[in-house]
């Protein structure tokens, strides 16, 4: 079962990737990853499989 945004929880809780990262680009990948868990949290794990699959 697909738990969107329980990931996003760890990131946000890491000093290791805030250090790693610094503020501003730690602050914006949270951003960009806050935005995907909303957009994918309404689909189904098929759905975004189809979705990112083969994209990158």
């Amino acid at each position: 079962m697909r738990r969107p945004g329980v990931g996003l929880l760890f990131l946000a809780e890491s000093a290791v990737l805030r250090e790693a990262l610094g503020p501003e680009l730690y602050e914006a990948v949270l951003a960009v990853r806050r935005a995907e868990a909303e957009l994918f949290a309404m689909f189904t794990d098929a759905d975004v499989i189809k979705a990112v699959r083969w994209r990158y």
